[in-house]
C-alpha cells in the first residue's frame, strides 16, 4: 500500500480521485475515471447511533477514512476501495479481451443459477454493499447504459452486471436509495442490482462471477463464495480474520472447474494488513 494512504483528502471529489491518483494508489485510467463519475458524497448519511462524534454528510464525504453509515456499519475509506478495484480490474480486462467469452463458454454454472446475462458480458458480486458505492463504482466499469453520464462500458471492458448484497434491510434501502440520487440509469439499463442476502452464502442465482468484492471481514475464506467464482480465472478480493484481531486482504482467483470445494483449485494471496467491520451471519 502507498504511504499516500490515508492522506488522500480532498475537498471535492474530484481532488480527492486526483490525490489517490498522485499517491500511486489508483494506477489505472480505468478506475480512475469511475472514480469520478461517482461522487463520494451521495453514499454517506449520518450515523445516528454515535454519540462522541459529529458524522455528518457535510463534514468529510472526501476524508480518506471510514466513514459509518449506521446499523454498526461503515464505508471503508476510499484508499482501499481504489485498492481493491485495482486488483480486480486486470481480471475484468482479461475476460474482456481474451478470445473466448466472458460468460466462458462451456463451464459449469450452479445448478441453481438463472442467469440471464448476454454472451460476453461480465457478472461481477460486491458482497456487504453497505451504501452502495463501490457497487455504483463497479456499475459505472461496466455501464449497460447510453446516457449523458453512462456512455456505455469503460473501454476495453465489456458491458455487464453488478449484483450488490446486504443482509440488513435498512442497509438494503439506504443503498438503492443513494443510488437512486444521480445513478437511476445504472438500474434502469440493469446494469446494478441491489437485493437482500446473506454475504457468506453469496447469489448463487446468478454465479459465476468473474470478479466478488467482499466488504466486510470473514473469519475464514467463504467456501460458498469461493464457488460462485468463475472457474477460469474469477478472483474475489477479500478482508480475512478475527472481528478486532489480525486481519489481511486476501486475493483469491478460481483456477479450474469442480463440482464441489477443492483448496487446489484455488490461488490464494495474502495482500496487505487491514482492519474491516465483521461479515454478518444470518438465518437467510
Amino acid at each position: 500500500m502507498s504511504l499516500g494512504a490515508w492522506r488522500c483528502h480532498g475537498a471535492t471529489n474530484r481532488e480527492m480521485v486526483e490525490k489517490l491518483a498522485e499517491a500511486r494508489i489508483i494506477k489505472s485510467p480505468q478506475v480512475k475515471e469511475a472514480f469520478l463519475k461517482v461522487d463520494r458524497s451521495n453514499f454517506l448519511v449520518v450515523d445516528t447511533s454515535t454519540t462522541s462524534r459529529r458524522d455528518t454528510v457535510a463534514e468529510a464525504p472526501y476524508m480518506d477514512a471510514p466513514q459509518p453509515i449506521g446499523c454498526g456499519q461503515t464505508i471503508s475509506a476510499p484508499h482501499m476501495h481504489a485498492y481493491a478495484l485495482e486488483e480486480i480490474l486486470p481480471t475484468l480486462i482479461k475476460f474482456s479481451t481474451s478470445d473466448d467469452s466472458a460468460a466462458g463458454e462451456g463451464t459449469r454454472t450452479s445448478p441453481t443459477s438463472t442467469n440471464n446475462n448476454k454472451e460476453g458480458e461480465l457478472r461481477i458480486l460486491d458482497v456487504g454493499c453497505g451504501s452502495g458505492y463501490l457497487t455504483t463504482v463497479l456499475g459505472r466499469m461496466v455501464d449497460r447504459s447510453i446516457t449523458n453520464k453512462g456512455r456505455g462500458p469503460i473501454p476495453p471492458l465489456h458491458p455487464g452486471s453488478v449484483y450488490g448484497i446486504e443482509v440488513v434491510d435498512a442497509l438494503v434501502t439506504l443503498s438503492r436509495n443513494n443510488i437512486l440520487k444521480e445513478n437511476k440509469d445504472l438500474f434502469d439499463s440493469d446494469t446494478v442490482t441491489v437485493i437482500k442476502a446473506d454475504g457468506w452464502k453469496g447469489l448463487p442465482k446468478y454465479a459465476p462471477y468473474h470478479a466478488i468484492h467482499v466488504g466486510a471481514a470473514a473469519e475464514t475464506c467463504p467456501m460458498d463464495l469461493m464457488m460462485q467464482l468463475h472457474p477460469n480465472g474469477g478472483i474475489m478480493v477479500i478482508p480475512v480474520g478475527p472481528n478486532g484481531g489480525m486481519q489481511d486482504l486476501y486475493r483469491i482467483e478460481r483456477i479450474r472447474d469442480n463440482e464441489v470445494y477443492e483448496e487446489t483449485d484455488f490461488d490464494v494471496l495474502a495482500l496487505l494488513g487491514v482492519r474491516y467491520v465483521p461479515l454478518v451471519h444470518s438465518d437467510l
